[in-house]
C-alpha cells in the first residue's frame, strides 16, 4: 500500500491525492448513515480535515488490509468518535435519520458498506479514464481518444464500424486491434491503481475480481 504516515514531503502529497481521489466514495456512503446530505458533507469535511491534520488515519493500521476496507473502516471509527462526543458534551454534532438510536454505527447494515464499494468502484473508473484521456492528449490523439471511446464499454458494439474506421483511417482488423489495445490499456490502468492500495499481490487479485462483481451488479 502506497504509505502515508509520516511528515516527509512524499508522505504528506500522497495523502492528499488519496483524500482527493476518494473524497467522493466517503461522501456517498455517508448520507445512507446520516439520513441527510448536509449532515454527510459536514461529516466528509470533518473527517478528511482530520486526516490531513493528523497526518493519519485515526485507528487504523496503514499496514493491514485493503486501502477499501481501511479507508471503510477509519471512517466508520471517526463517525462513532463524533457521535460518542456529541453523546457525553450533549451536543449533537450528527444528526441520525432515526433519532434515539443507542449505538447507530455498530453492526450497520451489510447494504451501506455496499454503497461504499460502488462509489469506491465508480472512482477508480473514473480515474482509470482520466488517465486514459491524459495519456493519448500528451501524445496529441485527443480526437483519435474521442472516437474509440465508446468501445471501451461491452454495450457499444452497435455503433457503426465503418464510418469509425473511414474517419480514423483504419481496415476493420486494425480497429479491432485499436480497440482490443484501448481496452487492455484501460484494464492495466485500473490494476495499477488497484496494486497501489493493497500490500500484497494476492490482495490485488482479489480486489480486481472484486471491482469486476461490484461493477456487474451495477449494468
Amino acid at each position: 500500500m502506497l504509505s502515508t504516515s509520516g511528515k516527509a514531503p512524499e508522505a504528506r502529497r500522497a495523502l492528499n491525492e488519496l483524500c482527493e481521489q476518494y473524497y467522493e466514495p466517503v461522501l456517498g456512503f455517508l448520507p445512507f448513515r446520516l439520513g441527510n446530505k448536509d449532515n454527510a458533507y459536514e461529516a466528509a469535511q470533518g473527517f478528511f480535515t482530520k486526516i490531513l491534520e493528523t497526518s493519519s488515519f485515526s485507528g487504523a493500521d496503514p499496514k493491514r488490509g485493503r486501502f477499501r476496507s481501511y479507508l471503510l473502516g477509519a471512517l466508520k471509527h471517526y463517525l462513532w468518535d463524533e457521535w460518542d462526543h456529541s453523546q457525553r458534551h450533549n451536543r449533537p454534532t450528527i444528526s441520525l435519520e432515526n433519532e434515539g438510536v443507542a449505538e447507530p454505527f455498530v453492526d450497520p447494515d451489510p447494504e451501506y458498506d455496499l454503497v461504499f464499494d460502488r462509489h469506491w468502484a465508480l472512482t477508480l473508473l473514473n480515474w482509470a479514464m482520466e488517465q486514459l484521456t491524459s495519456e493519448f492528449g500528451q501524445h496529441d490523439k485527443s480526437a483519435y481518444f474521442g472516437t474509440l471511446k465508446p468501445w471501451l464499454t461491452l454495450n457499444s458494439e452497435g455503433h457503426k464500424k465503418t464510418k469509425v474506421c473511414e474517419s480514423l483511417g483504419l481496415t476493420e482488423g486494425a480497429f479491432r486491434v485499436a480497440v482490443h489495445r484501448l481496452r487492455q490499456r484501460f484494464r492495466d490502468l485500473l490494476r495499477k491503481e488497484i496494486t497501489r492500495t493493497v500490500d500484497r499481490p494476492e490482495d490485488a487479485k482479489e480486489e480486481w475480481l472484486y471491482l469486476v462483481k461490484i461493477l456487474s451488479m451495477q449494468s
